[in-house]
């Protein structure tokens, strides 16, 4: 039985996609817990490849609560360097060479999070 050329085409086109879904990468830079140990924050980077740029996240949460698929903290883009410090239980600073930032988010239950530029 021969396939009509709409169903190959819709068979090829569903096989691409699932191909590609796993071409980005995800490497956790730092993962610190504050200081007072109620919360953890978590940098990773996310590569997906020559056509697209790094993207750095930034997720904090209650500790033994599980990371967040994008940052609910940060996220920039063009950059492919993050570092985390928590200066007080209340108080994280981001560090990061993105030159795009899409969230940012400076306070979260009480948590301020500052940003610094590398």
């Amino acid at each position: 039985m021969k396939e009509s050329p709409g169903l190959l085409f819709v068979k090829c086109f569903w096989l691409l996609l699932l191909a590609g879904c796993g071409l980005c990468r995800e490497t956790t830079v730092q993962e610190l817990t504050s200081p007072d140990g109620k919360y953890v924050a978590t940098a990773w980077i996310r590569d997906c490849g020559a056509t697209t740029p790094y993207n750095v996240h930034v997720d904090v949460r209650p500790v033994g609560q599980a990371r967040n698929r994008v940052g609910n903290v940060y996220h920039g883009r063009l950059g492919n360097r993050a570092s985390l410090a928590w200066i007080t239980s209340t108080n994280l600073v981001i560090t990061s060479s993105c030159m795009e930032v899409k969230r940012h988010i400076t306070n979260l239950s009480g948590i301020k999070i500052d940003r610094l530029a590398w």
